[in-house]
């Protein structure tokens, strides 16, 4: 078994309230979760606006699966018209 912790450091430049900030992460931790079958947890930068950390964790097979999981993920957040990817660190156990 292998497990892959993303810590995922993004940028949310539209929301102009923590309320908004909240309905967008909610919505994008439920894709997350759906597409990828990992969990998701806010991390950092609770208190600003149109910052925030997502820590995301996959738990796979085979290492090639993690990799291609995580991959698969940095993708789809590049493509997430929502947020911008700033940074980025894997691990893997």
């Amino acid at each position: 078994m292998f497990v892959a912790i993303v810590h995922l450091d993004l940028h949310i430049p539209q929301v102009r309230s923590l309320k908004h900030k909240r309905s967008v992460l909610k919505a994008l931790k439920n894709k997350v979760r759906e597409s990828f079958n990992a969990s998701v947890i806010e991390t950092d930068f609770k208190d600003k606006w149109q910052r925030t950390m997502l820590s995301v964790a996959m738990l796979r097979q085979v290492r090639g699966e993690v990799d291609s999981g995580v991959e698969s993920l940095l993708d789809y957040l590049r493509g997430y018209p929502e947020v911008e990817l700033l940074d980025w660190e894997v691990e893997v156990v």
